[in-house]
Order: C-alpha cells, then sequence, then structure tokens
C-alpha cells in the first residue's frame, strides 16, 4: 500500500485552515502508522509544529488510544497520559490554543506565571468550599487594575510540598495537622507593561504580590524559554542555545495535580475570559474527530487500490469542510 503524503500547499486557503491543516496530517498519520512518522510526539517537532500552536487533533489521533473525549461527557478532569513522562489533559490544552490565538492577533505576550501564595492565603484556601473560585475572585482586582478588566488566561493551584504548615483548618471545620503551603501557576496574555505591573515588577507596583510569600522570588514570569537545539551552519554539529515562545508544554505542566483536588470535588484550575473559546474550539476539535474516524477505512482501501493520493486527501478535506 502506498503511503498518504500531506503537504501544506493542499490545504492553503480553506476556511479554518489550522483545524484543517492539523485534522488531514492526523489522517496521514493513523493510515500510515505512528512508527512511519518518527518524532511527532518528541519535544522539539510539538514545539515547532504550526508555530507552537496546539495540536488539535494530529497529536492525539496519530495514537489509537489518545482521543479526545467528548466536552458533553467528560465528569472527570484527572490527567490523560500521553507519554511516560507527560501529561495532556483537553481542560488546559484548548486553553492554550485559545491564547495563543488571542495574542497573534492582538500582539500580545503569552507568559507563563507561577507564583508563591503566602501562608495566610493558603490557610485560607483550605478553608473555603472552593478554593479556585476563592482565588480567582481575589484576582480579579488585579484583573481590573492592570488588564482593564480583559485579562484572559488559565490558572491552577498546586501544593508547595516543600513548605509545610501545621494545624489547618479544611472546609469541614477539621484540624489537618500538617499541610502544604500552595502556589498557582498561571497562562496569561498581555502587553508586556500589563504583565510587569499585575505581577509586581515595576517600582510602585506590588501586584499580585500582595497574596504572597515575602521572598524576592515568591513571583516568577517567563514569555520565553531557552532550549538547546542544533546549530544547523554548513559543517557546524555544535548546539547552540535558543529562545523559545511559550508553547503547549507549560498548558501540560499545569495539569500536575489535576487529580488531587485541594477540596475534594472541586477543581484544581479555572478560566478567566475564555470559557467560550475553549468550548468551542474542543467541540470543533471532537467533531473533526469523529470524522476522520469514520473516514480512516476508506481512505485506507482507496490507498491500497492505488487512487491518486491528491484526490483521497481532497476528498478527506471535502468532508471536513462541511458545517458543524
Amino acid at each position: 500500500m502506498s503511503k498518504l503524503v500531506m503537504k501544506p500547499m493542499f490545504v492553503m486557503g480553506l476556511k479554518e485552515k489550522s483545524d484543517l491543516h492539523i485534522a488531514t496530517e492526523a489522517v496521514v498519520g493513523i493510515i500510515n502508522g505512528v512508527a512511519e512518522i518518527p518524532g511527532l510526539y518528541s519535544q522539539r517537532r510539538f514545539f515547532e509544529y504550526n508555530k507552537g500552536s496546539l495540536l488539535e487533533i494530529g497529536d492525539i489521533l496519530a495514537d489509537y488510544n489518545m482521543l479526545i473525549p467528548s466536552p458533553k461527557e467528560v465528569t472527570s478532569v484527572g490527567k490523560i497520559r500521553k507519554t511516560r513522562t507527560r501529561f495532556w489533559q483537553p481542560y488546559t490544552r484548548f486553553a492554550f490554543n485559545s491564547l495563543k490565538q488571542f495574542s497573534d492577533i492582538t500582539d500580545k505576550d503569552l507568559a507563563s506565571v507561577t507564583f508563591q501564595l503566602s501562608e495566610e492565603v493558603s490557610r485560607l484556601l483550605y478553608r473555603s468550599d472552593n478554593p479556585t473560585r476563592v482565588i480567582h475572585n481575589k484576582l480579579q482586582y488585579y484583573f481590573k487594575k492592570y488588564f482593564n478588566g480583559q485579562a484572559k488566561g488559565v490558572l491552577s493551584i498546586e501544593r508547595s510540598t516543600e513548605r509545610v504548615m501545621t494545624n489547618v483548618i479544611n472546609n469541614r471545620g477539621q484540624i489537618i495537622p500538617v499541610a502544604c503551603q500552595l502556589h498557582v501557576h498561571m497562562l496569561i496574555a498581555g502587553n508586556n507593561s500589563e504583565l510587569k505591573r499585575f505581577c509586581g515588577k515595576c517600582p510602585g507596583e506590588r501586584g499580585i504580590k500582595n497574596l504572597c510569600s515575602p521572598e524576592n522570588n515568591a513571583v516568577l514570569i517567563k514569555s520565553y524559554y531557552k532550549r538547546k537545539t542544533l546549530d544547523y551552519t554548513i559543517g557546524s554539529r555544535e548546539y547552540k542555545t535558543v529562545d523559545c515562545p511559550i508553547d503547549a508544554g507549560a498548558a501540560d505542566y499545569m495539569t500536575k495535580e489535576f487529580d488531587r483536588p485541594i477540596v475534594p470535588g472541586k477543581r484544581n484550575f479555572s478560566f478567566f475570559g475564555i470559557e467560550s473559546s475553549v468550548k468551542a474550539k474542543w467541540e470543533r476539535a471532537f467533531l473533526l474527530q469523529q470524522r476522520l474516524l469514520s473516514l480512516i477505512d476508506d481512505v485506507r482501501y482507496q490507498l491500497k487500490s492505488e487512487v491518486d493520493r491528491v484526490s483521497v486527501l481532497f476528498s478527506v478535506i471535502k468532508v471536513l469542510e462541511k458545517p458543524s
């Protein structure tokens, strides 16, 4: 059976180019087999593919056991295993895609922010019925002050295992002998000035430091990370360090404690300003996935029959282009 090879030019100019590009490559991945597309899950391929935007379908459909769950049927927010060492979760992946799209359109930075909550605020969250809602409400003041109320992002709460508190009261009024202080991971879009003021990195502005422990490094912000890559200068096999924009790996990282809620039955994460976008992208990706799955057997048969590969590809695209 011949291989189906997709060239980017085949999907140029189509509606929802990104979704269709990803979807058609997913078909290629399934038909040819994961082993024949080496590096699909490699860090470099993941970061550089489609300029860092979410692999909504290609990243998931290429592995038979990695299907996007229906957003209407998801009842658990536990992590979904992707590889031996990494996890992905639809909530944060589609949040990343929404933020990446927004930052590209508005020319804002997409930043990863981590801040260590003070012991006082940590105790307050343990004592509350919904810790994520409490921290979200506290952040609303800073969103209004520094982003004119237009902040967009996603946050998650985690335990700081190296910081231990004693005699913590939980939401039922019971005493927890030992509990960890809490910290927050956040993906947020904003311009450089907004982000620095929000994080208390400008003179005279404390920003979210008011919620944090007193250490100077209680708030960390980055829009880029450093990665080693081969220097492709002719004749060179040396590695060089390059700056890479924040990517979907940051969204994966936020899921570490999704299956360990601070308060049983309550989520450790929250969206702000992107809820409808996340829902729409998830539903669209699930729809494309269902269409792709219905096409696989037919596409395999056509390839085995030596049908022109370009014709096969366009037949796939035609189905994917149908209105939702």
